[in-house]
């Protein structure tokens, strides 16, 4: 029986992988909604023939598309899904979510789930990013995202949370190659979001907030940005790959370790170098945003 939940999935050219996450819903969901990027592959096609109401709008960052796509909800939907293109559930996940959802009172307005990461098609268990309980689902007039430009999360205004059994796995079968340009662009975000912390950037701009987490909390954000430049990428990657056990997971867990732990954290720290370097000179928010603007390409 199909539960009163709607599933929201942000994509831009997901082919390869929507087709999976979708099947993973199926008997699942109500509604799953789709919101596009204006893919230029067969996301769009895809996603209508998997039955999911597809909705396009120009992409800014995850968490002001994610929340654009929460104000297409239409009908009253007693739970909401965040789901990435490039994940699905498993059967255990499924099960859970079927079985656990008609049997919650009110006071719980969150439910997390168990995130399995793959890097390079192994599973990634240790080195602080292997077992991660995430919110995903949530009653709707509980919850909302944060606004920030990256490591957006969802919180809650009231209530409690369960955990649920099984995993949310997530595997991208795209080459490394666009695992790296992806990123690439992700620093560029990350970047904004330690800049509109330092500066508060969107002071004198209404209807604009962006706050900042960054580094996990697990290795301490105050001693990771108090350490700074270039040696706290290092320091970071020893923590996960040594203290934190990367190392268990074999080639994989070094791979994954050194790309997402060490080279996409020193690319941040490098972006946030030569951004402050420009920003040296500029005496007003207006002035920062606009030298932001032309140097990453991004709207702020």
């Amino acid at each position: 029986m199909e539960l009163s939940l709607t599933v929201v999935i942000l994509t831009k050219n997901e082919e390869i992988h929507l087709a999976r996450c979708i099947g993973s819903l199926r008997g699942l969901a109500r509604k799953i909604l789709v919101i596009d990027s204006f893919s230029t592959d067969r996301t769009v096609e895809i996603a209508k023939s998997l039955g999911a109401d597809v909705r396009q709008n120009p992409f800014k960052n995850y968490s002001t598309q994610f929340l654009w796509g929460l104000s297409q909800i239409e009908q009253p939907t007693d739970w909401v899904l965040r789901i990435d293109a490039d994940e699905w559930l498993d059967d255990d996940l499924r099960n859970a979510i079927r079985t656990t959802i008609p049997t919650l009172d009110k006071t719980v307005t969150g439910l997390r789930v168990l995130l399995r990461n793959h890097f390079m098609g192994r599973p990634i268990r240790f080195g602080a990013r292997g077992n991660m309980y995430l919110l995903r689902l949530w009653r709707p007039e509980a919850g909302t995202m944060e606004a920030r430009w990256m490591d957006e999360h969802i919180t809650l205004s009231h209530g409690e949370t369960r955990d649920l059994a099984g995993l949310l796995l997530h595997s991208t079968e795209k080459p490394l190659s666009e695992w790296i340009v992806k990123h690439d662009r992700y620093s560029d975000r990350e970047a904004i979001d330690v800049l509109t912390s330092k500066y508060n950037l969107f002071s004198d701009k209404s209807g604009e907030s962006v706050t900042y987490s960054g580094v996990e909390k697990s290795f301490g954000q105050k001693i990771y940005y108090g350490i700074g430049g270039s040696v706290a990428p290092f320091l970071f990657f020893i923590y996960r790959y040594i203290f934190r056990g990367g190392f268990l997971d074999g080639s994989g867990g070094y791979y994954y370790n050194f790309f997402q732990g060490y080279w996409y954290r020193t690319l941040v720290a490098a972006k946030l170098y030569e951004l402050e370097s420009k920003l040296k000179d500029c005496t007003t928010n207006e002035e920062r945003r606009a030298v932001i603007r032309a140097h990453t390409g991004q709207d702020v």
